[in-house]
């Protein structure tokens, strides 16, 4: 005979009082992938479209207005119409818009906050180019003009504006993103360039006064960043960050590392990484980050590369689930005013990762290959340092699934049971095992894991120290007595306690002066079967 699952599809979960709720018609599976959506253990869904390009090239032509073209390059991912915001919604559209791809295309305006927005039909890598023609107002307040409009996060960004003024400096709002640079064209006039900006943008510009001496240089840093866990208290930050100057050749620049973590002294090529010291010690700020001066060997005109590695501090997480978040991607570029990359982290065992992520950075797909060549439970990308990305670490819940089977040996005075239980294991080892025995006596086992061999019910294994794998496979031995004037046999299987068993197997042996006659009226959760083929049984007359 073959045990089979009931059809009732109904699972209880507890409240928050304890009360048992009922849940039809979800799986197992199911309720597994919306706990590890809450924990945000799920892998972000990626996005039906990616704004590669956003450029606004544009001039200032009259006092209070300057003329734009902005041009988005847009790959579609998803089939069917495709909403990609462009924002811009102080801009005055004075043409219609021009598309080349190989969709289809409109355009509307949301007054929302969203402003103009492209729909686009056309999924596939060839990618989608919208061109809009704009006027956008100008501000002026004495000597200064000011730009203001909201633009869309894409992966390059560029505004470029030239206005008829010879020499002037210009500035973003604090808080914009963006790197701003100013030169001086063929013809005379002054070209601003915004690299990098994304969401609100001020921008504002004056005639240019006599810059002072020893004016600090305008520095730009992308960043790849790996974090490993490994226990704990194995926590490590590799950081490789890439520095560009605007204006004068880098010789060196400051880092501030992540707080409650250690830098690893390291033999780099071409630079010297060294703490910043004061009265004979490390100087710490007030959150427990470290300073280090990093110099180059040589001024660098172009880009510079270092790569910083720190490790948590010993004893900076003493309880499996530490109130403390830790903040292993914020390496921050003192004198950098655009910072951006990727944040990667890498989990070396059955450790349990969680994220709260503040508006600097977003989660997104993870490559096939990333890290190093490992690969990578969960990429961020980051926009701004010090960069807000919390981390919690706690032990993965142990999840345990069974196959059971049964040979059930029917004599005279007793029945004697042999149960076969396969586990198999998944995240944290567990330190026991429960099974339910009933009116069942354990006579021997294998492995032997009983921590009592007696009638206590639940049958408890002992895993603890033992050497057990993903894989065990555990055998018990069992009877139970049955009385001389017993003519009806009835007797319920052991339960092991598990996350999710499979249905089992049960064969029933009688013996040679024993004749059985099942009454499948009066079984639950059993249907007859044949006995599976390529199993061996002992010889019997009938």
């Amino acid at each position: 005979m073959k045990a089979e699952a009931s059809e009732l599809d109904t699972y209880f979960i507890k409240d928050a009082k304890g009360n048992l709720i009922p849940v039809v018609g979800m799986k197992f599976e199911e309720f597994e992938n919306l706990l590890k959506l809450r924990k945000g253990l799920v892998p972000a869904n990626p996005p039906s479209y990616t704004l590669d390009q956003f450029n606004l090239r544009g001039a200032k032509e009259q006092k209070q207005w300057a003329s734009f073209q902005a041009t988005a390059n847009i790959r579609i991912r998803e089939e069917g119409w495709v909403r990609v915001p462009l924002k811009l919604g102080k801009a005055i559209l004075v043409e219609q818009p021009v598309y080349e791809g190989p969709g289809e295309f409109f355009t509307t305006f949301d007054e929302g906050g969203d402003g103009y927005v492209a729909w686009i039909k056309g999924a596939g890598a060839k990618p989608h180019l919208v061109k809009l023609r704009l006027q956008i107002p100008l501000t002026e307040l004495g000597e200064e003009t000011r730009l203001e409009m909201v633009l869309p996060r894409a992966t390059e960004s560029l505004c470029v504006l030239r206005t008829a003024q010879p020499r002037v400096q210009a500035a973003l709002k604090a808080g914009n993103d963006g790197l701003v640079t100013t030169q001086l064209a063929s013809d005379g006039q002054s070209e601003i360039s915004v690299v990098g900006a994304a969401g609100e943008l001020q921008l504002s510009w004056r005639p240019a006064q006599n810059a002072p001496a020893g004016q600090p240089t305008a520095l730009e840093c992308s960043g790849e960043i790996v974090v490993k866990v490994e226990g704990l208290n194995r926590v490590s930050s590799d950081a490789k960050l890439r520095v560009r100057s605007f204006g004068a050749a880098l010789e060196s620049f400051r880092v501030r590392t992540p707080a409650g973590m250690e830098l690893v002294p390291t033999n780099p090529a071409g630079y010297t990484v060294t703490p910043v010291i004061s009265a004979g010690a490390d100087t710490p700020t007030a959150d427990g980050s470290q300073l280090v001066d990093v110099k180059l060997d040589r001024p660098a005109g172009g880009v510079a590369e270092v790569r910083l590695l720190a490790v948590l501090k010993p004893g900076a997480i003493e309880k499996p689930n530490p109130v403390t978040l830790l903040e292993p991607g914020r390496f921050e570029v003192l004198s950098a005013v655009r910072q951006r990359g990727t944040i990667d982290f890498v989990a070396d065992g059955d450790w349990s990762l969680e994220w709260n992520a503040n508006s600097d950075a977003r989660r997104v797909e993870v490559p096939t290959e990333s890290a190093g060549g490992a690969r990578a439970v969960a990429r961020f990308e980051y926009f701004r340092q010090p960069c807000t990305l919390n981390l919690k670490i706690g032990a993965r819940p142990s999840r345990i699934s069974v196959e059971p089977s049964y040979l059930a040996y029917v004599e005279p005075r007793q029945v004697r049971l042999e149960a076969t239980l396969k586990y198999h294991l998944r995240g944290a080892p567990p330190q026991m095992l429960s099974i339910e025995m009933g009116e069942w006596r354990l006579d021997k086992m294998t492995p032997d894991l009983a921590a009592d061999t007696g009638s206590a019910s639940p049958l408890q294994l002992q895993l603890r120290g033992a050497p057990v794998g993903a894989e065990l496979e555990v055998k018990l031995f069992l009877h139970r007595d049955l009385a001389p004037a017993d003519a009806r046999l009835n007797f319920t299987l052991p339960l092991p306690a598990a996350d999710s068993t499979s249905p089992a197997n049960l064969i029933v042996i009688p013996a040679d002066n024993i004749t059985l006659t099942p009454r499948r009226e009066e079984m639950e959760g059993l249907t007859a079967d044949l006995a599976p083929p390529g199993l061996k049984l002992p010889p019997r007359q009938q």
